[in-house]
């Protein structure tokens, strides 16, 4: 398993990690838009994971779409979308990545009870299963976050 890093995190030689450079809503009302993007250079793995941003204790994901190229020339793979405590929070087993596509997260997946961040966390796309025959190109995301 790799974990990937998409352009809302950037690494620090110093300490030897990945930090955030999102901006994140901090006051209650606050709603931040962040758009993500992932370039993949090579196959996503069967069990790879792509940290697409930071969501601060407190905060729901009131708006997830992940628009992506064909990254897959057969139909295997699959991913969820989720935090760390539930890979799949927001999407299980998803097939969008068989195809270019937008996968929008559905209302009543991002009103789950689990979607207030109780701790500091990341967002993840977690593989669930590799593509037959991948392809590389650009992941985009576009995530709202609101502090109550």
């Amino acid at each position: 398993m790799a974990t990937l890093y998409s352009n809302q995190y950037l690494y620090n030689p110093i300490n030897a990690t990945y930090e955030s450079v999102a901006q994140l809503p901090i006051r209650r009302g606050e709603t931040v838009t962040l758009r993500p993007t992932y370039t993949l250079t090579a196959a996503i793995g069967a069990t790879d994971v792509i940290r697409i941003c930071s969501v601060p204790a407190g905060a729901k994901v009131v708006y997830l779409a992940q628009t992506n190229p064909d990254l897959d020339s057969g139909t295997t793979a699959t991913f969820g979308l989720g935090n760390s405590t539930s890979a799949t929070a927001f999407a299980s087993a998803s097939a969008g990545m068989q195809t270019a596509t937008t996968t929008v997260v559905a209302q009543s997946a991002l009103d789950v009870a689990n979607n207030v961040f109780v701790a500091n966390d990341n967002l993840l796309c977690t593989m669930s299963a590799g593509p037959t025959t991948a392809s590389t190109g650009t992941i985009d995301w576009i995530v709202q976050i609101y502090m109550p």
